[in-house]
């Protein structure tokens, strides 16, 4: 039954941890996407091992977490997180339990767990251990807590956005009562490093009912305790609606609200979402040529000064906003096809050759005359041959 890759590899651990005396399941993730008919990524093992006596029984781990008893074992070049059965109590930092205390059954451990969903475990005899009736709220499409939500959410805030990520991912309704909690206790998404919100907010913004995870994260107001959130409720309804399905990558997504945002100030936007410099600079980047080519056809010159997957990215935005575009991907790659020259290092000459030919020292003027070489070349008016090159700026300057 469970013979996808992950679960078959995962099954050799817990038979190891069985035949050493110790109990072990396959829980959370893993379970809940298989009984979902979804694929199957990171498969986690809890077990009544401690993490010494997971360490003594595999020789490649990981101690990434043992003093919540989680310990990455490597088998067949797969990790698996496997942590022994635990109680946790105190979050004091709305994260991290300030007492966490080892079990020694599986029921005690699903009770931490979040959602019902994601308390359902699997046993090595492949039998389903669910103590919440985790599938009977998914086989109703419903997304409920274990137990009090006020309890795990106070816990945890996070699990609220985390809530509406999963709407999002699996197209859940949510109870009104769980709704209610989120509205009553939004506020403290203050206590929530940006970090961790801005990884469930990317994960929610690729989910194929982000309508609805919106409409609840607009209902629940906990927009309001998002950057550059707080008084969009009318953009962010709008840009619920988007086709946002057409989109590539979690950039293109994030591009996306920028431009429903209005956002006039991105490195503020990209600098409150606590965002990494590369990711900062590509929507930047590509926010900036969308703006110049939205309402453009691509021409050599933009198509070169923006780049192949660039023109290619700015287009997808394109379609999101404008539902039809005047060029395909074909026709953009065969006007790409066609420039003799793709960037600077194509040309057969440099700055050196420059400064060598005229006699003059390096400075601004090197740049600003490459470029007009490069537009001579790109649109066929000078062939990008050394001596042709040289000619040419000889009777130009």
């Amino acid at each position: 039954m469970f013979n996808q890759a992950p679960f078959k590899i995962a099954f050799k651990v817990m038979d190891k941890l069985h035949q050493n005396g110790f109990e072990a399941y396959i829980v959370g993730g893993a379970v809940r996407d298989y009984l979902l008919q979804r694929p199957v990524h990171d498969v986690d093992i809890t077990t009544s091992a401690r993490p010494d006596q997971v360490q003594a029984l595999f020789p490649k781990t990981i101690p990434v977490g043992i003093e919540h008893g989680t310990v990455i074992v490597r088998e067949e070049n797969t990790n698996f997180e496997v942590t022994t059965f635990r109680s946790e109590s105190g979050y004091s930092d709305y994260r991290h339990p300030e007492q966490v205390h080892f079990e020694t059954s599986i029921t005690e451990d699903l009770k931490r767990r979040d959602f019902t969903m994601n308390a359902i475990a699997l046993s090595i005899d492949e039998e389903i251990i669910d103590p919440y009736n985790g599938q009977i709220d998914l086989k109703e499409n419903r997304l409920m807590t274990v137990g009090d939500p006020k309890i795990r959410f106070k816990e945890d805030p996070l699990r609220m956005l985390r809530g509406l990520r999963f709407i999002s991912q699996l197209g859940l309704e949510m109870p009104k009562e769980l709704e209610n909690t989120c509205q009553s206790l939004g506020h403290l998404l203050k206590n929530i490093s940006i970090e961790r919100i801005y990884q469930e907010f990317t994960k929610l913004l690729s989910g194929e009912d982000l309508q609805k995870a919106f409409h609840i994260l607009l209902s629940s107001h906990i927009y309001e305790y998002l950057p550059y959130l707080e008084n969009k409720s009318i953009e962010c309804q709008q840009f619920s609606h988007l086709p946002l399905k057409l989109l590539n990558c979690d950039e293109e997504r994030w591009c996306t609200l920028i431009i429903q945002l209005k956002v006039k100030d991105i490195t503020a936007f990209c600098n409150a979402w606590k965002m990494s410099k590369r990711k900062k600079n590509w929507l930047i980047r590509h926010t900036g040529i969308y703006e110049r080519q939205k309402n453009l056809k691509w021409t050599k010159e933009s198509l070169y000064l923006s780049g192949l997957s660039a023109a290619l990215s700015v287009e997808r935005l394109k379609k999101v906003f404008q539902k039809s575009s005047e060029q395909t991907d074909d026709d953009i790659k065969a006007l790409w096809k066609s420039c003799p020259i793709h960037n600077r290092k194509d040309l057969h000459v440099n700055g050196n050759d420059l400064s060598t030919w005229l006699n003059r020292k390096p400075g601004p003027w090197i740049d600003k005359l490459l470029t007009e070489i490069e537009k001579e070349v790109l649109y066929e008016r000078l062939l990008n041959d050394h001596e042709e090159i040289r000619n040419w700026v000889m009777s130009f300057v």
